[in-house]
């Protein structure tokens, strides 16, 4: 990566704000989900954002990905800040930025087979003949490491490690360039963990793919990501790369997920050596 890449997307002072209105009462109580935050990602980087639950992270992930809108703030995209468009012009720049949830059960229509599942995002964005369209989603299995004797069976047919495989496929057969995985491995064991990582990694050297991964798991993307952004009530607290971050991390709420995870790496490796695992 040189000194200073290219920017593909940067987000600036994003903020967003739930309003809720309180039981018995007229009174609203305004919650600050996400405050003033700014972000670049540079084109073919992985940047993580980790954090504690409730810190902000999914909803950054949701307004990068348009499927909410921030209450202030810019989204800058290929020059142009997505948040002045009309639906109308966001529409084919929703293709180039996917999102991939925790749940991918949730986010697979249960009536499709694989094969319909992942041709689908082409369908809604009108491109291509059905012809076109399945043989661009059997390229996308193969891709994936799916097998295509499985492209008639349905999600629930899955395990969860392929089922988040068939989310990913869905994501990448519109060819996006930057790619959201919002907890996506959470839901997964140690085993298909590191197995869809080292595909990620793969993908992004053949297709020169960014991501931004969301994660509560410092361990899971330590040697992943680029560069590292952590999160506390609403803002990045501190962004640094992952070595750096590491060697020396200054926020409270960093210097404790550091110390986190080295409590745990302790915890394995002295099992270990007692053969206890």
């Amino acid at each position: 990566m040189s000194q200073h890449p290219e920017p593909l997307i940067e987000v600036r002072n994003l903020s967003k704000q739930y309003v809720h209105r309180r039981a018995l009462s007229r009174a609203n109580t305004v919650v600050d989900a996400m405050v003033d935050v700014g972000l670049k990602i540079a084109r073919g980087s992985t940047v993580a954002i980790v954090g504690a639950s409730g810190s902000g992270k999914s909803t950054l992930a949701r307004c990068i990905a348009l499927l909410e809108r921030p209450t202030r703030g810019e989204i800058i995209f290929g020059g142009r800040n997505l948040l002045q468009l009309s639906r109308r012009e966001l529409f084919p720049i929703r293709r180039r930025i996917q999102l991939i949830f925790q749940d991918p059960t949730s986010a697979l229509d249960p009536r499709l087979s694989a094969v319909e599942l992942i041709a689908e995002p082409l369908l809604i964005q009108r491109i291509a003949t059905s012809e076109e369209r399945l043989a661009k989603a059997r390229e996308a299995m193969e891709r994936l490491g799916l097998p295509a004797a499985s492209e008639s069976k349905h999600p629930l047919e899955f395990s969860g490690g392929q089922r988040q495989r068939i989310a990913i496929a869905r994501a990448l057969v519109l060819e996006p360039a930057l790619l959201i995985l919002d907890e996506a491995l959470s839901s997964l064991d140690l085993a298909n963990q590191e197995s869809i990582l080292s595909l990620l990694v793969e993908l992004q050297r053949a297709y020169g793919l960014t991501y931004l991964h969301i994660s509560h798991d410092l361990r899971s993307v330590s040697e992943f990501a680029d560069e590292i952004a952590v999160m506390h009530a609403g803002r990045i607290v501190e962004q640094k790369r992952a070595v750096e971050l590491f060697a020396n991390a200054e926020h409270a709420s960093t210097q404790e997920l550091v110390a986190a995870l080295r409590t745990v790496e302790a915890i394995c490796t002295d099992r270990r050596t007692r053969g206890l695992a």
